[in-house]
């Protein structure tokens, strides 16, 4: 078989795709192709910008490659499943145009000069069709896409919600560094500096015999040195483990010789987030990290959480209080993941098991 047949082969698919009606594509984020993810794309650019000019929206306008390589799948089932990404979406009027289909498509292809059968790329439009900002490709990360959605809200003038910037700043750190304290309580420490703004995530653990606190933090937010001062303040500073041969005269400076150079490991096979972990309805939930730091240290201090929710999340913790009232151990299966790769797949088993309970 030569490279020519297996081409047209390959095509088959997509130009069978191409004989259905472009509006009927997508309008469920249930029924997507696996490379476009659980966003609630319309395949109808036309009927997209009208709509665009009626809400005021930005567009998120996806070109992609359906049926696709693999790029385009981990894309749809990575980022674009992500339940952050899925939320900030609504923000957005979503469309989304086929480069591998004959038809209309081709020519909103040549407008926009995008290649035919690519990698997906991601344009962030006004209700005109012109460009807010530059085309977002070649970057399949998930906070390269947040990254890219935050950017094109404010180049809109459009707010952005604390769920999504709460995220950004957690995937997208300018400086990213890790600190470890030991203190008399570990529980107690990573709700006090869990609710420092620039923390980013905490785990807790043990480290020489001490419980710890590893904190990653984002040093242009919070400096090293108002950390350390704050985990002193906090009773949170028994011992300083400094990650860095930079934070050492400064955390010396500091806690004197309460002060360890220490690159091992923290043992983190302790119940992390205890607070968050005795409060099934959002221990659950598919939660980033920065957000359970978050939720953790607002339960602890007996306030409600929501603040730090997407609105999916927040509707999710309500049918989680259903199901369990309905079953208390239906859920005891699962295994929160917070992780930016994980989450996708987690959200969608926890969302799954709901389904199956009913609720």
């Amino acid at each position: 078989m030569n490279e020519t047949t297996v081409r047209c082969l390959t095509m088959l698919p997509a130009i069978a795709l191409a004989l259905f009606p472009l509006f009927a594509i997508a309008e469920n984020a249930s029924v997507n192709p696996v490379e476009l993810g659980r966003v609630p794309w319309v395949r109808d650019l036309p009927k997209v910008l009208a709509n665009a000019k009626k809400s005021g929206k930005p567009v998120m306008l996806l070109f992609d490659e359906v049926p696709g390589c693999g790029t385009c799948k981990q894309f749809g089932t990575g980022p674009l499943s992500h339940p952050i990404v899925v939320d900030a979406s609504a923000l957005f009027e979503t469309a989304v145009v086929y480069n591998n289909v004959p038809g209309d498509e081709e020519q909103i292809l040549k407008k926009y000069k995008e290649p035919t059968w690519n990698n997906p790329v991601v344009r962030f439009v006004d209700s005109t069709g012109k460009d807010l900002m530059a085309r977002h490709a070649d970057d399949y990360s998930t906070g390269g896409l947040i990254r890219a959605m935050v950017a094109a809200l404010r180049a809109s003038n459009q707010p952005i919600p604390n769920f999504l910037a709460m995220v950004d700043a957690e995937y997208n750190p300018k400086q990213k560094e890790t600190a470890t304290f030991a203190m008399h309580c570990y529980w107690e420490g990573e709700q006090k500096l869990g609710k420092l703004d620039g923390v980013i995530a905490t785990r807790i653990g043990m480290l020489d015999n001490l419980e710890v606190v590893e904190v990653d933090f984002d040093s242009s937010v919070l400096a090293f040195k108002t950390l350390v001062e704050q985990a002193r303040k906090q009773d949170c500073a028994h011992r300083v483990f400094a990650r860095a041969d930079a934070q050492v005269a400064v955390a010396k400076s500091i806690v004197g010789e309460a002060l360890t150079r220490s690159d091992t490991p923290v043992d983190t096979s302790t119940q992390q987030q205890y607070h968050l972990s005795k409060k099934p309805v959002y221990h659950y939930l598919p939660l980033t990290q920065l957000q359970a730091t978050k939720v953790n240290a607002a339960i602890a201090d007996g306030k409600s959480p929501v603040e730090y929710l997407s609105p999916g999340q927040t509707k999710l913790s309500k049918r989680i209080a259903a199901c369990l009232k309905k079953s208390p151990d239906a859920l005891t299966r699962l295994k929160p993941s917070r992780t930016s790769n994980a989450l996708p797949q987690y959200a969608q088993e926890l969302e799954a098991t709901l389904d199956k309970s009913g609720v």
